[in-house]
């Protein structure tokens, strides 16, 4: 059975989050997002598909109202240290393997703290 692809959509993907509201008091915050691998490139020019890696992600955040106007906060995203890969269905060359790919980003772990104050 041939199976029919389309650039840019993955077979599984997977959204998850959990909160906590305490009346507005603290609130918390942990989500999870999930992408199966996926054509990203029909044909390069040498004939070959271009392939995104799996990827997930963990991000969260944590809000406490001192008083009336007043909130600090912290937010973290990619917490997993999640890593963006690209790779080749070329299996000949061992250039183009999973093991090797083709590229290789990362955000690193990202996080912020602050104060709101609102008059």
């Amino acid at each position: 059975m041939q199976r029919f692809l389309i650039a840019g959509v993955s077979r599984h993907s997977l959204n998850s989050t959990f909160y906590y509201d305490n009346d507005g008091k603290f609130q918390a915050r942990l989500a999870y997002t999930y992408r199966d691998k996926y054509l990203l490139m029909p044909s390069d020019v040498f004939g070959q598909e271009i392939w995104q890696n799996d990827y997930g992600q963990l991000d969260g955040s944590v809000t406490f109202a001192i008083k009336k106007g007043f909130t600090i906060f912290a937010v973290g995203t990619n917490l997993n240290n999640a890593i963006d890969k690209t790779f080749s269905s070329r299996t000949a060359a061992h250039a183009y393997d999973k093991s090797r790919p083709l590229s290789y980003g990362t955000t690193g772990i990202r996080v912020a703290a602050g104060i709101r104050v609102v008059l």
